[in-house]
């Protein structure tokens, strides 16, 4: 069997500007939240959604990378590709 490298970064989520994009998301859906409110909200939802943003970057340092998208598929919430499609069930070929 022939040894190959892994390139580092494999797992890494896209980024978008200084946060990457699980980050970004979490702000953005803060301040979505806030703009259905009306009012002032959407400024309190962009404010909140920065914080929030800030302790999921911060929860995410002590993790590997592609954390969140790895529990995601174990708990059967998305596929990973076409040949580990279920997880949650155990099954782990098509």
């Amino acid at each position: 069997m022939e040894e190959i490298e892994i390139p580092d970064y494999v797992n890494a989520v896209p980024s978008f500007w200084w946060w990457e994009l699980d980050e970004f998301v979490v702000m953005v859906l803060c301040l979505i939240v806030g703009y259905v409110a009306r009012g002032l909200w959407p400024l309190a939802g962009l404010l909140i959604g920065v914080v929030v943003a800030a302790q999921v970057k911060k929860w995410k340092r002590g993790e590997m990378d592609g954390a969140i998208p790895h529990i995601l598929f174990s708990r059967g919430i998305i596929a990973m590709n076409k040949l580990y499609k279920v997880a949650r069930h155990g099954v782990l070929w098509v």
